[in-house]
């Protein structure tokens, strides 16, 4: 993919496989995932521009039956970076000369022996364009490492990828909580930002709370960027998912979305060309250009914890809860009364 696209098609692909418990599954999963990214390149190619990003959820491979590594290890589902997984998806992406965003996939990563990542990548014609190891785990469910609380961990932790399809930049589920997340990337220059999802009932598409729509359409007016928003549309024992994935353009307006789970094409339209000239015309839903640094200390006081986390570690829950209530403890104050946390092993 050598020429740039000032307007292109992106379809974010949600999926409703079952959890993978052996190799085998797993296996079965990456040939549906190949397979629904053929149909997503040669169905709507034709419809206006070009498809040139398709997207796909969180968890999307393995599913999320598990807590541990070495339950990962025994149902041999883990995955790696540079494993036949992600070889098979980059030749989709070169096949049909797209990005392909592989969803996240849980990382046997060799420099972090005892830890798993929840991961996303991004793979271009050309191979790995960015890895974005998920920093706002969704504590304390996803005993997976953050980067954050890794110590001497030096690869950038927002990264965004400099493409003919723009800047883009991965962030996935919890993190879109955290609008410091968004911001990052945004002051990195991202333009196109894939938010992969694993939201279940009832925080997405179920009254009253439907943050899989509400929480993206604010992160992109606040950033001025485009958004992919995938989510899952299956059932991972114990959870339920409802779909809902959609995309939202720079002004937070909706372009496409589905309001059924299940296995779902979302199809919308980049316009990069519109983007870039908005952010260099407007006066006005320009975060970044007006953000005021210095009237906000909130961020010099962090709340969570550095844990100092060593690659060859293990993350519990136990751990997490006790971060956890050490960052409420920074936030609110020592316990009163009867309101202490109750923290787990």
């Amino acid at each position: 993919m050598e020429a740039s696209y000032d307007r292109y098609s992106v379809v974010a692909i949600q999926t409703a496989f079952g959890s993978a418990q052996d190799r085998a599954t797993l296996d079965a999963n990456l040939a549906r995932s190949a397979e629904l990214i053929d149909g997503a390149v040669t169905g709507y190619s034709d419809w206006g521009f070009p498809v040139k990003l398709v997207a796909m959820c969180e968890f999307c491979l393995q599913g999320i039956p598990y807590y541990t590594r070495a339950e990962l290890e025994e149902a041999d589902v883990l995955i790696r970076t540079d494993g036949p997984e992600l070889e098979r998806l980059a030749g989709v992406a070169a096949k049909h000369d797209v990005y392909v965003h592989t969803g996240t996939f849980l990382e046997d990563a060799p420099d972090y022996p005892g830890l798993v990542f929840n991961t996303a990548c991004l793979i271009g014609p050309d191979g790995l364009a960015l890895r974005y190891r998920k920093v706002n785990n969704w504590i304390p469910i996803e005993t997976f490492a953050s980067p954050h609380l890794i110590e001497g961990y030096a690869e950038p932790m927002f990264p965004v990828a400099d493409t003919p399809l723009g800047k883009l930049g991965c962030l996935t589920c919890y993190d879109a909580l955290f609008p410091e997340s968004y911001r990052e990337l945004a002051m990195q220059g991202a333009e196109v930002i894939v938010l992969a999802n694993a939201y279940p009932s009832p925080w997405q598409t179920e009254s009253p709370t439907n943050w899989l729509t509400i929480v993206p359409q604010v992160r992109s007016l606040e950033n001025c960027v485009y958004t992919i928003n995938v989510n899952q549309g299956g059932d991972l024992v114990p959870f339920q998912f409802n779909g809902g994935s959609a995309v939202f353009d720079w002004e937070g307006r909706i372009l496409a979305q589905t309001l059924h789970r299940g296995e779902q094409y979302v199809l919308a339209h980049v316009d990069l060309a519109g983007l870039r000239a908005w952010r260099r015309s407007t006066y006005q839903h320009l975060g970044p250009a007006h953000l005021r640094a210095g009237a906000f200390d909130y961020l010099s006081r962090e709340a969570f914890p550095d844990a100092g986390v060593t690659p060859e570690a293990t993350v519990t829950q136990g751990m997490l809860r006790a971060l956890i209530d050490r960052g409420r403890e920074r936030w609110l104050g020592p316990p009163t009364g009867g309101g202490e946390a109750v923290g787990g092993d």
